[in-house]
């Protein structure tokens, strides 16, 4: 199979990345050189254009491999955000990883461990944190998601940016919160935190580890009322 690969940047000066999947359980990064019995490099052209200059590869592609590239994310700047707009799957544990790249999850664990560390130990982090709330909560973990902003000018002066993220069982009951800035207290782990450009200041997205059968909420914390007894 014939393909074209850019290693141009992307908007916000993303770094491109690409990789060389198989054939079987395997993978490696894309140097811009063949790989034997993977990948021949069968052209090759530069296009100068000062920060947005790139090699352009005519690439023949074995049978049996794939060619899989992106760029690092475009609002966190992270693999996993990258690899996720790549392939269009979700990234946020080890084992979505391991499945957007299509290979096995210890393959997946030390390609990721030797080409970028620090991307591993927060997916590490996830997992620990997962484990943690399953261990510590009477009704085990389970992960949700929460996306709020673009608030009116009425809902900013109300303190819109300063309401936290609730998180509230099947009674109503808070049992945690996460504080504007992304903070956890109580029972929830914070496993994902983006912010997203837009109109009066954005968006907020959060995955978030929380007990089986809590919702999380985003908002002003209501004011209890003590009746004199």
């Amino acid at each position: 199979m014939e393909t074209t690969y850019i290693s141009k940047l992307a908007p916000r000066r993303r770094r491109p990345w690409a990789f060389i999947i198989g054939p079987g359980d395997e993978i490696e990064t894309f140097t811009g050189v063949s790989i034997p019995g993977k990948v021949a490099v069968i052209g090759y052209d530069y296009k100068q254009d000062g920060v947005w200059s790139a090699g352009i590869y005519r690439l023949q592609v074995a049978e049996g491999v794939r060619f899989l590239s992106g760029h690092f994310g475009f609002e966190t700047g992270t693999f996993v955000e990258g690899l996720r707009a790549a392939t269009g799957q979700p990234t946020d544990r080890w084992h979505e990883v391991a499945n957007a790249l299509g290979v096995s999850l210890p393959v997946a664990q030390k390609f990721l461990r030797g080409w970028l560390p620090k991307a591993a130990q927060r997916l590490d982090q996830v997992e620990a944190d997962l484990a943690s709330l399953d261990e510590e909560s009477p009704t085990g973990a389970a992960t949700v998601s929460i996306t709020y902003g673009a608030p009116t000018r009425a809902a900013r002066e109300r303190g819109f940016w300063k309401w936290p993220v609730r998180i509230l069982d099947e009674d109503g009951q808070e049992v945690g919160r996460v504080s504007p800035e992304g903070s956890p207290s109580g029972e929830v782990r914070v496993l994902k935190r983006e912010t997203i450009s837009g109109h009066g200041g954005g968006y907020v997205s959060l995955t978030l580890a929380v007990p089986e059968g809590c919702r999380a909420e985003h908002g002003p914390v209501p004011i209890k009322i003590f009746k004199e007894e």
